[in-house]
Parts: structure tokens; C-alpha cells; sequence
């Protein structure tokens, strides 16, 4: 089930010493009303993701929809 790879560590990448950037897509961030989703444009068609990663808010709501449990969902996504 861990298909989606989370982007953390592509999030930041450093250049130098120690010098931190922020990709230009991650600077494009459109926050939601809730503090972990964001619409970032390029990243899942715009679609809300949760913060951080490419995981589609979509596709959580959709296993917890069709039956599965938080802890099933938390096993598959561990980084969440």
C-alpha cells in the first residue's frame, strides 16, 4: 500500500553548508483551512495533499471510506 513515496526529503535540499531552499513548487503552496493540507499547482493535478508529502487527501478518504481503519490507514502511511 505504500505506493506514494513521502517527499520530505526533497522538501528541503541544502546547498552548501548548510543552506537551506525551498523549491519553487513548495513556495507556490496554497494553504487550506486546515493546518496539514495544502494545494501545491504541479504536485497531484492541484489536488489538496497532505503537507509534505504527494499523499492525495483524496485517497486517504477514499480507504477510510471503503472500510479501512485509522490504524490500518497510520500502517500503510507510517510517515503520516
Amino acid at each position: 500500500m505504500a505506493l506514494l513515496m513521502p517527499m520530505w526529503r526533497r522538501i528541503l535540499h541544502s546547498q552548501g553548508e548548510g543552506t537551506m531552499t525551498i523549491p519553487s513548487q513548495i513556495a507556490e503552496a496554497q494553504q487550506t483551512e486546515h493546518p496539514y493540507i495544502v494545494r501545491i499547482p504541479g504536485i497531484c493535478g492541484g489536488r489538496p495533499t497532505i503537507k509534505g508529502t504527494r499523499i492525495a487527501v483524496h485517497l486517504v478518504a477514499a480507504l477510510y471510506k471503503a472500510g479501512d481503519s485509522v490504524e490500518e490507514i497510520l500502517q500503510g502511511y507510517p510517515h503520516l
